[in-house]
């Protein structure tokens, strides 16, 4: 462990230790983050900004006299005899991740026991690892812990009690502040933009209580529900004010006169009574009457509407301090943070017990302006905290600062936004949006999860619906979709579903993780271990309806999703692009930004799976068939094969009757034909392996005896598919002499018996090679159907013709 800073101050001097290679290699990760940050501007026509990165910053609570500040070694420069409320770094000085060891040494003697120095950070678990040491005349508060992923600033407030010869020195309480950078995202652009999209969202629900970080709250446009955590934040930023105020009205109340009615006797009135009055009580006492005359009065009295109204925001403050402190959890909060806020209410319980306070009438709130709360001194600071605190939601702004969830959580949530985002501009309509997806974990709110809370969607173009779920949980118990042994809980799910009832589904997972690339190919790649979590993943989810004997795997893809710095723009290649075609696994590289540049990739693989609806609406995979044609869904078992259709039928024609032998065209109409052969071109699609060697029959069109249509009379099973050069194929195959030098790729098919149709298929277009082929069932052609329109038509959007 290195020193990477020095601080002496008059009474301690802090220093913090930490690895000096993992601290090297997180500073030279940000400056790449940076660098392509810069590129991007670059790239977009935006001028350079020498300004954009403040410099980091240690900020103290209360000015300090600094003699010396070192950091990496090296001494900063310090002014004169003058105190210090900042001190500016060359460096950043802690990274997200890294484990950073602080040890306060004592300079001058301090008290031990019970009034040790100690570390007053409001989580427990940072609390418990620090430790006062007092050994060999050394005093020193020592600690450490890991900032996880936790970004932003981080406080350490300290506090301790110097000894003294005059007695017993007043308690020294401190705060430092440092900036924890992340180095996978750009601080001051991409958090931000992050920030931005969870807030329009989820308002605020970003905000915790167990981080060891805090950030500015920023500003919202939806109006969030009532949340303690950030009221909390709020009021510790007023409170002095808040106290302040309530000082002054104690001292100088506001008060005015009220008249006040009494009925007295005549001995008992103090002042002389009106002339009127008073020839009443003569003409009384002559007459030996004696009676109670009305007496009214004016006299200034503090019980008046303002001050009710202080009284009430007295008790309201208070009531609230007290809840949050019987809501807190006493495991996750250390006992610094409940004396902190026992701070808070002691003014506030010493103000209701005043007399002043027992004089007034019962607390109310102001039904009216008053020129009181908004102009006299005490009264309009306590009003103006008022106003803030119970508006604090939308008064937020920047003043407030509360701590935030860790970036792998912020980063998560972002991803299940952005793929929404996606699908949106897919040209689907959101016809459900989940609602009370929030749950109050304490003082946190916590994001309700599972496909009961799932967004869904509906394409009117072509009737797909899709399912967007975030950490859906898959048991045993599940149905249809469930895992046997080991519950799963994928942080995104994708499940489409077309209008013939064909459900597919594309699982990924948000790592905020990365590694180097290789040394050829050297830009950012996800952990091993998230690739092999999206192997567990697709393997381990099955589908099984109540009435399936065997189940089936729903999975067609899982991918991870990382914040991988790279140019995603249109020509550039997905590092796993390879792994993404052969076997439905790998990553995609997700970057928040304005433009959405860092999703390209993401876009265009939702694009090619599901399609977008424009001008032109372009069908997708999901239409064609294309999912149970791709090379992931056609790896099966070592000695198997996966198909689909187990009796795909092709019908395709012959070639023309005068470009063979007459022999070639009979072996067709009497069954006896053993090959058949067409250029590859002539399904010419990326899927053309699987599907040739999904085709289990062949059935071919002939030329009818009235020369003008085609008819299919026989069916014959297909033994094997290849395909070869054509020079490999000889005359018995083809029907013409070898040709030879000829290296067009040729599919051959070896037939085996034929089979008669009961039902021939007439009337099949004789001038159009490609209106006679179809893709269709071997069931079908041994139906009634006798109609070629009228059968069923697989895989058909994928063929092209060329004339054989």
């Amino acid at each position: 462990m290195e020193c990477l800073f020095t601080l002496l101050s008059r009474d301690w001097i802090l220093r913090i230790y930490a690895n000096e290679k993992t601290v090297g290699d997180r500073y030279q990760q940000l400056q790449a983050t940076r660098a392509h940050h810069q590129q991007e501007r670059d790239k977009s026509g935006l001028p350079a900004s020498p300004s954009r990165y403040e410099p980091p910053v240690v900020r103290f609570s209360q000015p300090l006299s600094i003699t010396l500040a070192e950091a990496d070694g090296c001494p900063l420069e310090l002014p004169d005899d003058q105190a210090l409320s900042a001190l500016v770094l060359p460096t950043p000085l802690l990274f997200e991740n890294c484990f950073y060891e602080f040890e306060w040494e004592f300079l001058h003697g301090v008290s031990e026991g019970s009034d040790a120095p100690r570390l007053e950070h409001h989580l427990q678990r940072i609390c418990e690892s620090f430790r006062f040491k007092s050994r060999h005349g050394s005093q020193e508060l020592l600690g450490g812990f890991n900032t996880g992923n936790d970004v932003g600033t981080l406080a350490l407030p300290f506090s301790y009690q110097p000894k003294s010869a005059a007695g017993k020195a007043a308690r020294i309480q401190l705060t430092l502040w440092f900036e924890v950078y992340p180095v996978k995202l750009d601080i001051r652009r991409d958090v931000p933009l992050i920030h931005r999209v969870l807030d329009e969202q989820y308002p605020y629900w970003r905000f915790t209580l167990n981080s060891a970080t805090s950030q500015q709250g920023g500003r919202s446009q939806r109006k969030a529900e009532p949340f303690p955590l950030l009221w909390l934040a709020h009021f510790e930023a007023l409170h002095k004010d808040l106290e302040r105020g309530i000082r002054q009205i104690i001292n100088a109340p506001h008060s005015r006169l009220q008249s006040k009615t009494e009925y007295l006797l005549a001995a008992r009135m103090k002042r002389p009574p009106r002339p009127k009055q008073a020839e009443q009580i003569r003409q009384d006492l002559d007459n030996g009457i004696e009676r109670r005359y009305r007496v009214e009065r004016k006299q200034l009295t503090t019980d008046t509407p303002e001050n009710r109204f202080i009284k009430f925001v007295l008790e309201r403050t208070g009531r609230m301090l007290q809840q949050l402190t019987q809501q807190g959890d006493r495991t996750l909060l250390s006992r610094a943070f409940f004396d902190r806020l026992k701070a808070w209410s002691k003014p506030l319980d010493q103000a209701l017990a005043h007399p002043l306070m027992q004089e007034i009438g019962p607390a109310a709130v102001l039904q009216r302006e008053s020129l009181v709360l908004q102009q006299k001194s005490g009264y309009s600071a306590v009003y103006r905290v008022w106003q803030q605190l119970r508006l604090y939601l939308d008064a937020l702004g920047n003043d407030a600062v509360a701590g935030v969830r860790s970036m792998d959580q912020l980063y998560e949530l972002w991803c299940v936004l952005e793929v929404r985002r996606i699908i949106l501009t897919l040209g689907f309509t959101e016809v459900k949006t989940p609602a009370f997806n929030f749950t109050r974990d304490g003082w946190d709110t916590r994001l309700a999860e599972g496909m009961k809370y799932c967004w869904e969607y509906l394409r009117a173009a072509d009737g797909v619906r899709l399912k967007l779920a975030h950490e859906p949980r898959f048991h045993k118990t599940n149905k249809p979709v469930h895992s046997l042994l080991v519950p799963q809980k994928p942080d995104i799910l994708i499940e489409a579903t077309t209008g013939s009832g064909d459900t597919f589904i594309w699982l990924f997972d948000a790592k905020y993780r990365v590694d180097n690339g290789t040394q050829d190919d050297p830009r950012d790649r996800v952990p091993d271990d998230a690739i092999n979590q999206m192997h567990r993943y697709r393997d381990a989810l099955l589908y099984q309806q109540q009435d399936d004997p065997i189940p089936s795997r729903p999975t067609f893809g899982a991918f991870a999703l990382y914040p991988g710095f790279m140019s995603q723009q249109p020509g550039t290649k997905n590092p796993y692009q390879e792994e993404l075609d052969r076997i439905g696994i790998g990553a995609f590289a997700l970057l928040p930004a304005e433009d959405h540049s860092g999703s390209c990739w993401l876009q265009s693989f939702l694009e090619q799976k599901l399609g977008k609806s424009g001008e032109e609406f372009r069908y997708p995979a999901i239409r064609s068939g294309h999912f149970y044609l791709e090379e992931p869904s056609r790896i099966a078992t070592l000695g198997m094969q996966q198909v689909r259709h187990h009796d795909l039928t092709l019908i395709i024609p012959t070639a023309p009757e005068n470009s063979r032998s007459p022999s070639y065209f009979d072996a067709f109409r009497d069954g006896s034909a053993r090959w058949y052969h067409t250029p590859a071109e002539t399904i010419a699609t990326r899927y053309d392996d699987q599907l040739m060697n999904e085709i289990s029959y062949l059935a071919v069109a002939t030329l009818a005896a009235d020369g003008k249509t085609r008819e299919v009379t026989r069916v014959w099973p297909v033994l094997t598919c290849r395909k070869l050069r054509r020079e490999q194929l000889t005359e018995e195959q083809t029907g013409t002499p070898l040709a030879e030098g000829n290296v067009n790729p040729y599919w051959l098919l070896e037939l085996g018996p034929s089979i008669s149709l009961l039902h021939p298929l007439t009337q099949l277009n004789a001038a159009s090679f490609r209106a006679a082929m179809k893709l269709t069932r071997l069931a079908e052609l041994q139906g009634e159907l006798t109609g070629f329109a009228a059968l069923p038509d697989y895989y058909g959007e994928l063929l092209r013709t060329h004339p054989a």
